[in-house]
């Protein structure tokens, strides 16, 4: 097209007045206190009216003056004004412009090319002519612009729809799976109080909830527990109160469970109620453990009681007898007594020795007892023979008592079962029914103490000890076979005793394979009873019984040319036993350490029998008797010591003892326990090791 002279002027008045035209612009910011900071714009207001410039330089070119070819029309794809819009829009997007002050400053950009061409030489018509074509390149050039801004603007408003709806969904399938992992039962209700979501532990505790139902909907054993929360949710969803609780029980098959629900509304922005959780918290396992912990705390404090009142029993129960040894001893040193009263003197000395060592096994007993440690030994014995011992004993026993007058002591047991033989541990069972016949002479001052045996559906050993005495209060007959516990409470000092008799009985009874009770009324009398089973005894035990009972009958033994060494480093202990067996007629040597009694051994070629101590000096007896054992093993030795734990009685027969005997030693039980080995001609026989315990 060919340029007119009137658009070669144009030309020359836009590319003469940039400078110009910025100023313009900068006036109508200022003016109109669009921009605070008008300098950071100052290189984009020269960039960008050197652009327009250009392009409407180019127009002018391409179109003349003819506004017909800058008709606005929406098809701009191919427009070159359009483009340069787009382009600009384009830059002003990488540097940071919102569209807002894009399209403010394209206004102000109209405004000042028309003022340049206001203020130009042209005439009113030229004026008009180029007014109007520019005022259709700045159609053309928004247009472009405005295509480029929204079309960026929807892809970033996409763009971040997706984003915002994805992190949406990651935050609901956080909430999801915190919502499910959660032990606790949690339930979300909407306003009418329907269920709108539930966790995993919240559908097995109510079977058969469903999501959109009632929340009492449910066929399971929580239906009672739902229909109590629908009960008071009801009432909190009316109320003020934003949480409440309440707690309440299910009675199960198998146990009571304890179950606290918590309610709690959840209010919108507006303040509004929009939903409310309910969460059960299952209190069974905490209900428990404090009600243990109760329990506990009372068992110790009275635990602690008792232990208090067993330590002022146990000093008044080892006083008692202790001051009888000590005060007779010292009366026994004293010359002007006669003879008669020195033997009295003797027999209340030994009575007292005895009460003394009985406390002493029962401590022991109870200390084997808490360590899982006492034992039983099986071996044949008969009833009979032990509870009419225990008769002649009890007799003197009562006579002490100064009741023997006023009490009937009665052994009742039918002549067809006197010759029974039992497969049991006969020194344990004498214990028991001792302690039983002790427990009777304490607490019957008169009438009578009955005890016996018979047998029970030919499977079992029914014995009994009756009396008519105190008798015992309903609420304490199970209590009375704990330990430390006494009638009269743990501090009654009136009728002796440490309160552990009964406690022994329970534990051995219970380790032959019995049961022990008692059928008593107050002020009438008790009747402890308890059951043994009648074992068959083993033949080989028979026989070992009938020799055992043959030696015994042949009274005190006579050992004129046996040789005795003993081995032992107290003094008082060897002098004790240097005098009983001395009358035997036996030669006694005396070794005072392991490292003599083995100098012994190898020195002395005749020594028929050892008797060791496990403690001594410089050489132990187990050392000692583990070195003897395999230089002369044809030696019996029999292990004399303190020690009275099973785990003790094994080590020694480790070591190579054949025999094992408790102090304190009587003479009668060291007698028969040594018959067993001088008979043997020295043929050791495992069949022979026995544990003679007093």
């Amino acid at each position: 097209m060919k340029i007119t002279k009137e658009a070669v002027d144009f030309i020359r008045l836009l590319r003469n007045n940039k400078n110009l035209l910025i100023q313009y612009v900068l006036n109508y910011i200022e003016k109109r206190d669009f921009l605070k900071d008008i300098d950071r714009l100052q290189e984009t207001l020269e960039t960008s009216i050197s652009r327009l410039s250009n392009s409407l330089v180019s127009a002018t070119k391409k179109f003349g003056l003819d506004t017909s070819e800058l008709i606005f029309d929406t098809n701009s794809s191919k427009d070159p004004v359009s483009n340069s819009g787009k382009s600009e829009a384009i830059r002003h997007i990488e540097a940071g412009i919102t569209i807002s002050t894009c399209m403010m400053l394209i206004k102000y950009y109209r405004y000042s090319y028309a003022d340049l061409i206001e203020e130009s030489s042209f005439d009113c018509e030229s004026k008009k002519k180029l007014n109007c074509f520019t005022a259709n390149f700045f159609d053309r050039f928004e247009l472009g612009y405005i295509t480029e801004r929204t079309s960026v603007q929807i892809d970033a408003t996409v763009e971040e729809s997706q984003l915002s709806n994805h992190e949406i969904l990651d935050e609901k399938n956080r909430y999801l799976t915190v919502f499910d992992s959660f032990y606790v039962p949690i339930i979300l209700l909407d306003r009418t109080s329907n269920v709108i979501n539930f966790n995993i532990a919240a559908s097995e505790l109510f079977t058969g909830i469903k999501r959109a139902e009632v929340l009492c909907y449910n066929d399971a054993v929580s239906t009672s527990i739902l229909n109590e929360i629908s009960c008071k949710i009801r009432d909190f969803s009316v109320s003020t109160e934003v949480e409440n609780c309440f707690e309440t029980t299910i009675d199960t098959d198998t146990e009571k469970h304890y179950y606290k629900v918590i309610f709690k509304k959840l209010n919108g922005v507006d303040e509004k109620l929009r939903s409310t959780v309910i969460m059960v918290q299952d209190l069974t396992e905490q209900h428990t453990t404090e009600a243990n912990l109760l329990d506990a705390k009372v068992r110790a404090e009275e635990a602690d009681k008792l232990k208090t009142a067993f330590l002022a029993n146990m000093s008044h129960e080892i006083r008692t007898p202790m001051n009888a040894i000590i005060g007779f001893t010292e009366l026994m040193l004293n010359k002007k007594y006669s003879k008669n009263d020195q033997d009295e003197y003797l027999k209340l000395i030994r009575r007292s020795s005895a009460d003394l060592l009985n406390i002493i096994e029962d401590i022991i007993d109870i200390a084997k007892m808490e360590s899982k440690q006492l034992k039983v030994k099986y071996k044949a014995c008969k009833p009979f023979e032990i509870l009419t011992d225990l008769k002649a004993v009890f007799s003197e026993t009562l006579r002490r008592y100064g009741t023997n007058d006023d009490i009937e002591l009665k052994l009742n047991i039918n002549k067809e079962v006197e010759d029974i033989i039992c497969y049991t541990d006969g020194e344990r069972l004498k214990q028991v029914i001792s302690n039983l016949l002790n427990n009777a002479a304490k607490f019957t001052n008169k009438g009578y103490i009955e005890f016996g045996y018979r047998v029970s559906d030919n499977s079992s050993l029914f014995f009994f000890v009756r009396d008519s005495g105190l008798g015992i209060p309903e609420e304490m007959k199970e209590k009375i076979f704990e330990r430390f516990i006494q009638l009269g409470g743990p501090s009654s000092l009136n009728t002796g005793g440490a309160g552990l008799g009964l406690a022994i009985c329970k534990n051995i009874v219970g380790l032959l394979g019995g049961t022990i009770w008692v059928e008593s009324k107050a002020g009438v009398g008790s009747d402890f009873c308890f059951e043994l089973p009648l074992r068959e005894v083993p033949r080989n035990v028979l026989k070992n019984m009938d020799m055992t009972n043959t030696n015994l009958k042949k009274g005190y033994p006579q050992w004129h040319n046996k040789v005795i060494l003993i081995a032992e480093d107290d003094e008082i202990n060897f002098i004790f036993l240097n005098e009983i067996l001395s009358k035997t007629g036996a030669k006694i040597l005396h070794a005072k350490d392991g490292l003599k009694a083995i100098d012994f051994v190898e020195t002395q070629e005749k020594i028929d029998l050892i008797l060791m101590d496990m403690k001594m000096p410089k050489l132990g007896g187990i050392e000692a008797t583990r070195y003897i054992s395999t230089i002369r093993p044809n030696i019996p030795i029999i292990a004399q010591t303190a020690y009275a734990l099973d785990g003790d009685r094994a080590k020694c027969i480790d070591a190579g003892c054949c025999a094992y005997i408790i102090k304190p030693i009587l003479r009668e039980k060291l007698f028969q326990l040594i018959a067993q080995y001088m008979s043997m001609e020295n043929n050791i026989n495992d069949n022979y090791l026995i544990n003679i315990k007093q």
